[in-house]
């Protein structure tokens, strides 16, 4: 049996790493040609669509694993995720990338998201409960590292974010056929002002020419950008549709009284059972807006770095390229599995007190402004690795509190947090941006790093509120019949 809850943890893991086919989006959005017309919203709402989407999702996911089990809730989300990116593969409109990238494809990672941790985390005692959590959202933050270069390939870039040889010389090829263009349009013009008269049909013959040659250099160029784009999109559409397909198999919640072979004594086994609460049950206590809120900030704050980081790099005028989102990417999901295990050992409540500090020092160093390369990227990976620390953690504090009954959807309204941070703390900061921006001349989110922080050493002080809450919850839990 312990054998059956390693493979759903390892399935789960998969199914994450290539759920993470959501980070692909800046990648697609620095690909996305000026001839499509798209202006920087417009870039930015298929992304804001899928994070919000599969911020909703979660709650109705959540419910249905519980009800049905994890596979086919895992399976569909794999087929919506890859046909949301086979649609956008096809798009050039900002309307169907927002169908397919954000509506689908968002509904698809929900829905797979939503059942990889819980019956991962059924299979094993409570006091792994955060190592397997860890290690199965660790799959999440760590795939930009690979989707992010293939990505990047795919579409025409290096890692470094250059364009490939082959973009290259077909937007030098265009540039040298505008360049004739105007300088056929200029000798005509000279020779009309010198000469008062010329054969028009021998200029219009030079000038169709010219405009031909530039015409057909951007159509190739263009061509060539768009074929980039939906490519990616296709190949991962296809190959995610497969992967979490199949993996989505191999999640199996334990049959019912299962109890794992670490399990508690039977005194503490009847304790743990007795907190089992439904969402109707949670929405009625305290515990689960305090919860609440503490993961809207620290999601947030963690967001907020996250969706500006090269900005940020830009403003201390680093060029860090992909090791930037590497090691970014290996803080997340090195935060997810350590967080998850001091947890098991320290507690949750203590754990998130910790991240919380720690998180509002990193942002008031980065007021302090870093032009370091070693040190910027030091810093991010520890931002990363706090970001990444609270998707352990608090699952696992839902599970202890709430039980594993009704966990899936327990943790889909929780993870509601995640979306309502993730939207309003990178747009706050972005308003600040532009407001420093008016005034000094140089954007700067100084301000929002300080508000960030504020934000964060609030919620390291409701987890001592917190505290006496949860232990009077558990002691109601174990009083109820």
């Amino acid at each position: 049996m312990q054998n059956k809850g390693w493979s759903v943890t390892l399935a789960g893991i998969g199914i994450n790493l290539a759920l993470g086919v959501l980070y692909t989006w800046s990648v697609i959005k620095k690909a996305i040609p000026s001839e499509w017309g798209w202006s920087d919203a417009d870039k930015a709402l298929p992304y804001s669509i899928a994070c919000i989407v599969f911020a909703l999702v979660m709650v109705p996911a959540g419910r249905l694993q519980d009800r049905i089990g994890p596979r086919w809730v895992a399976t569909a989300g794999g087929i919506l995720t890859g046909i949301g990116c086979i649609i956008a593969s096809y798009a050039v409109t900002v309307l169907w990338f927002v169908i397919g990238f954000g509506v689908f494809a968002g509904a698809g990672i929900g829905l797979g998201y939503a059942s990889a941790t819980p019956p991962a985390v059924k299979w094993f005692p409570a006091r792994k409960t955060g190592l397997i959590a860890g290690l199965v959202v660790a799959g999440f933050g760590l795939a930009s590292v690979y989707i992010s270069p293939v990505a990047n390939h795919l579409t025409g870039f290096s890692l470094s974010g250059q364009p490939v040889p082959a973009v290259v010389e077909l937007s030098r090829a265009k540039a040298l056929a505008d360049a004739e263009y105007e300088k056929a349009r200029e000798v005509i013009t000279v020779s009309e002002a010198e000469f008062g008269s010329i054969d028009v049909t021998f200029v219009a013959r030079e000038l169709e020419v010219k405009d031909s040659a530039r015409k057909d250099a951007a159509a190739q160029l263009l061509a060539l950008k768009e074929r980039n784009i939906h490519r990616t999109l296709f190949y991962f559409g296809v190959g995610f549709l497969i992967i979490v397909t199949l993996l989505a198999q191999f999640l199996v919640a334990p049959p019912p009284g299962y109890q794992p072979p670490d399990a508690a004594p039977a005194g503490a086994k009847a304790a743990t059972a007795a907190v089992n609460l439904g969402p109707g049950e949670i929405l009625r206590t305290p515990l689960f807006y305090l919860l609440w809120t503490m993961y809207a900030f620290a999601a947030g704050a963690g967001l907020m770095i996250i969706g500006n980081i090269t900005t940020i790099a830009k403003i201390g005028k680093i060029e860090a390229g992909f090791i930037l989102v590497a090691l970014l990417a290996v803080g997340n999901a090195a935060g997810r599995i350590i967080a998850g295990m001091l947890s098991d050992r320290i507690g949750r409540l203590w754990t998130m007190c910790i991240i919380f500090l720690f998180q509002a020092g990193l942002m008031m160093v980065l007021r302090t402004g870093l032009s370091d390369m070693t040190t910027f990227v030091v810093i991010s990976m520890l931002l990363g690795f706090n970001y990444g620390a609270c998707l352990s953690v608090f699952p696992s504090a839902v599970k202890d509190n709430f039980g594993l009954k009704n966990f899936g959807i327990n943790y889909g309204l929780v993870f509601t947090a995640w979306g309502v941070g993730g939207f309003v703390f990178p747009l706050f900061a972005g308003k600040l941006f532009e407001a420093a921006k008016k005034s000094t001349g140089t954007g700067s989110y100084n301000d929002a790093y300080l508000t960030a922080a504020a934000v964060l050493v609030l919620a390291a002080a409701l987890t001592f509120i917190t505290r006496s809450i949860e232990k009077k919850h558990k002691a109601d839990c174990a009083q109820c019949p």
